[in-house]
């Protein structure tokens, strides 16, 4: 990510202005299933400062609680926010492809599923900045965070696949277990 660019981002032009999913994308850092796990973003030795969460098992209501509410991240403060729509992620259109190897028929129960359970999707876009108090050592002066109540792999599918860019890192930190 460009800290460059992040730096020329105004309050209005996070608001109202056009979405930057591009410069946003690019050298990102995905995290499906991620929840409310900050810990790459607490983590910037690997030089990203723009980060992609995603989990379909929190509401925006959870989101801002934790997110938007709290002072999720020590030393910095909500610059800059806004809610995204479907156009701005995926411009082209968004046609999720279920996977040969995947059971086409559970994957699509199971999808039917977590969105039965009132939680709609939703997507935010937050920048970051910090504090005057610390300094360079504690972070990037802003960073920037799309999060999105949607399943991983089809996200991965419509943000990065779809619109012909590649994330700098993909992590799975969170311990999955399957219930069979």
């Amino acid at each position: 990510m460009n800290q460059k660019f992040l730096l020329t981002l105004t309050k209005d032009s996070v608001a109202s202005g056009p979405f930057p999913l591009h410069e946003l994308l690019k050298g990102s850092l995905f995290y499906p299933a991620a929840g409310f796990d900050g810990t790459p973003i607490r983590h910037w030795p690997m030089g990203v400062d723009s980060f992609v969460l995603v989990d379909w098992s929190v509401d925006q209501f959870e989101f801002y609680d934790a997110i938007m509410a709290s002072n999720a991240f020590y030393g910095y403060e909500i610059f800059a926010s806004r809610s995204l729509h479907q156009t701005d992620l995926s411009p082209k259109g968004w046609r999720p492809r279920v996977p040969d190897s995947v059971d086409r028929d559970k994957y699509l129960i199971n999808m039917e599923m977590a969105m039965e359970n009132g939680k709609n999707i939703f997507a935010e876009w937050v920048v970051f900045e910090r504090l005057p108090k610390f300094g360079d050592h504690h972070g990037p002066v802003r960073f920037s965070l799309v999060y999105i109540r949607a399943e991983g792999a089809a996200a991965y599918q419509g943000l990065y696949v779809d619109n012909n860019v590649l994330p700098s890192v993909v992590t799975l930190i969170g311990l999955v277990q399957i219930l069979v």
